[in-house]
């Protein structure tokens, strides 16, 4: 199971981490207490696919306008049906799949999203607004047909897990690398070290080195483990799950011109803290690189977020999308760093810095493991639980709490994420008991097709689940938590990887100051 000793004084152990997580875990049970999602239970009940034949053949699927185009105005509804055929040429007759729908005019960079409707039969219809006046295509895209997200479920049920991360065991005498998981099961060890105090209360466990000179307090590194773990998937399966496979185009030959009068229906809607976690699409529209929301929210102006933030203490609490919001908001409220100077672009440890002038403080703090640093170690005590930073945040601290669980989550079963989540729920009902002018909002997840080449391991399929899971969780905070959902941005804009550019992150930003202010 492991080395010869590398020198005489220091032993260094290396597992054999290619058993990791090879046992199976069948149907909806609940083994290693996985909670029962419905919608996984439903796509489990399918077969693995090994005809691609047999899937969604975009080639052969039709878009129907059903709307009347002739004299669109601005405001006025648009209806698509899609209907689905595989590549024998055959209807689909069950539904099941991830359709994506944006309209867009590049040349005045607009674009925004339809609110897509599975009839499971086959058939999708779609409804979009027309929001901007001139030409504009709409691209009907199959981010996800049924068989994938059947894979999808599948190999997180069966691995609880696509990607792994190692922990570095070390004293002065021994070394030992071991595997690491969010569930108490580690294959090829017969005991593991129990690390959930270590991660501040959220479920963390390794493999146990099995050297006396190691103890499991020892635990000091994490890194990504690579070459990534073998997935459970037919050849099919994985095609389906390329970057090529993943938004592919259905169509996008249809074209509408909107004249320039308006529909005198088209009104803002407004906003109240439970109606953010129930809009449908769409929710806004960018119209040259700006974001419109179509809820009643004032205008941005230059003072506005400098009057808001003034004896301020803003918290960004999460993964590295938010550490682009801390970059986007230091340049923004002229903030001065004063943390430790960030060494390299992909920065993991917690940043600060502070406007004198307004009193505006702003931390951008990561969340604890599971967190995914790369193929490099970095130690591990710059990771706490979102919870702990909450919990610290007093009764009388003018506080902004930004909380973003997304992306180091997905390779994951979801129950991982519920977890995490439920803690959350709890911290943010004490701070909100405690401090009653406390302002929390929840960043949504994102649109993504891959991230770092890792399209069937690491991808935006579960957001949508994150977001059922957070509907679940939330239960009468809804009504004094704020809900950012930004998942019709980065689907306006095709967004392909994890981390979108800092023009839709700006936007983000503005959307996020003009609901706290």
């Amino acid at each position: 199971m492991y080395s010869q000793p590398a020198t005489a004084s220091r032993r260094v152990l290396k597992y054999n981490t290619d058993l990791y997580f090879n046992f199976t875990l069948y149907g909806c049970t609940k083994p290693l207490r996985l909670y029962t999602y419905h919608p996984e239970c439903l796509s489990l009940m399918a077969d693995p696919l090994f005809d691609l034949r047999l899937t969604v053949d975009p080639s052969k699927s039709k878009v129907i306008m059903l709307s009347d185009t002739s004299n669109l105005k601005i405001g006025d509804s648009v209806r698509l049906r899609i209907d689905l055929y595989d590549g024998y040429g055959h209807r689909r007759d069950f539904g099941g799949d991830d359709i994506r729908v944006r309209m867009y005019d590049p040349d005045i960079d607009a674009s925004s999203v339809g609110h897509v409707t599975d009839h499971k039969n086959g058939s999708y219809f779609v409804d979009m607004l027309a929001l901007w006046s001139g030409p504009s295509r709409i691209s009907v895209m199959l981010f996800y047909p049924r068989e994938s997200i059947r894979s999808l479920y599948h190999v997180r049920r069966q691995l609880t897990g696509t990607r792994a991360l190692l922990g570095k065991f070390q004293t002065e005498k021994a070394e030992a690398v071991t595997p690491c998981h969010p569930f108490p099961v580690i294959p090829g060890f017969k005991a593991v070290c129990n690390l959930t105090n270590e991660n501040g209360g959220m479920s963390w466990y390794c493999g146990k080195p099995n050297d006396n000179n190691l103890l499991c307090h020892d635990w000091v590194e994490t890194k990504l483990r690579t070459p990534p773990i073998k997935l459970p998937l037919t050849d099919a399966e994985k095609r389906l799950l390329t970057k090529d496979a993943i938004g592919r185009i259905i169509s996008d030959e249809i074209v509408i011109y909107v004249s320039k009068e308006r529909n005198e229906t088209l009104h803002c809607k407004e906003w109240t803290y439970t109606s953010l976690w129930d809009q449908t699409s769409p929710t806004g529209f960018f119209i040259r690189k700006k974001w419109n929301s179509l809820l009643c929210i004032n205008e941005m102006n230059n003072n506005l977020h400098m009057k808001c933030m003034n004896g301020t203490r803003l918290y960004l609490l999460g993964d590295s999308t938010l550490r682009q919001w801390y970059i986007e908001l230091k340049d923004l409220m002229d903030c001065e760093p004063n943390s430790e100077a960030w060494t390299k672009e992909k920065w993991h440890k917690p940043a600060f810095c502070f406007n004198s002038e307004l009193d505006f403080g702003m931390q951008w703090l990561p969340h604890a493991f599971p967190f995914f640093t790369g193929p490099n170690y970095e130690l591990r005590r710059y990771k706490r639980p979102i919870i702990s930073y909450i919990d610290e945040v007093d009764s009388e601290t003018k506080a902004i709490v930004v909380i973003h669980l997304y992306a180091h989550f997905l390779s994951y079963h979801h129950d991982v994420f519920r977890d995490r989540f439920k803690s959350v729920v709890v911290s943010a009902r004490n701070l909100l008991t405690r401090n009653p002018h406390a302002i929390i909002l929840i960043k949504g997840p994102h649109s993504f097709k891959g991230a770092g080449g890792e399209y069937d391991r690491l991808n935006d399929f579960f957001g949508n689940v994150y977001k059922d899971i957070m509907l679940e969780e939330i239960g009468d905070l809804r009504d004094r938590v704020i809900y950012l959902d930004i998942m019709d941005m980065t689907i306006a804009e095709d967004v392909p990887e994890i981390h979108p550019n800092m023009e839709i992150v700006r936007e983000m930003v503005k959307l996020m100051l003009l609901f706290v202010c």
